[in-house]
Parts: C-alpha cells; sequence; structure tokens
C-alpha cells in the first residue's frame, strides 16, 4: 500500500487524494486531532464521545425528532415539577 498522499490546495482549504487502500466508502468523514496527526473516519462509524453512539445514528434521532410532531410544552407542568423538586431538597 502506498503510505504518501498528495495535498491539494484550492481557494477554500486543502484536500488530499487518498491512494488505493485508504479510500472510503463514503460521502462524508469526521475530521479530528490527535496532536499532530489527523484522523478521518467515515461518519457510518465514527463514535461520538459524550453518547458513545455513531454519528451516523446520532443524525438519524435528530431527523426522527425534526418529523415528528411537535408538542407545545405545558409551561404550568413544568413549574409544578420544578417547585415540588425544589420542595424536596428546602430545610425546614
Amino acid at each position: 500500500m502506498n503510505d504518501m498522499a498528495k495535498v491539494v490546495h484550492s481557494v477554500t482549504g486543502q484536500s488530499v487524494e487518498l491512494p488505493e487502500g485508504f479510500q472510503f466508502d463514503a460521502t462524508e468523514v469526521r475530521i479530528s486531532r490527535e496532536g499532530s496527526r489527523v484522523v478521518l473516519e467515515s461518519v457510518d462509524e465514527a463514535i461520538d464521545a459524550e453518547t458513545g453512539l455513531t454519528i451516523a445514528a446520532l443524525r438519524a434521532l435528530i431527523e426522527e425528532g425534526d418529523a415528528g410532531e411537535s408538542v407545545p410544552w405545558d409551561v404550568e407542568e413544568i413549574k409544578h415539577e420544578a417547585r415540588a423538586r425544589w420542595a424536596v431538597g428546602k430545610p425546614s
């Protein structure tokens, strides 16, 4: 496998021509840094550190939420729940 890649400069940034054996079967990758290294991961396999889910799974959840029915918040119920929680920890 060729371990060298060509860096191509443009007005908007840079791109790297990945040689055979390093190419992705994806249209998008996640990019991160580890010291001086730049790491590319397929979004289908990249793991979000906060949730432990893949980026693809997170996007599916977001799309599912966006497609769902919008339900207005019951402000009075929220206030009632907040007061009940506050009262539990309130000193006598």
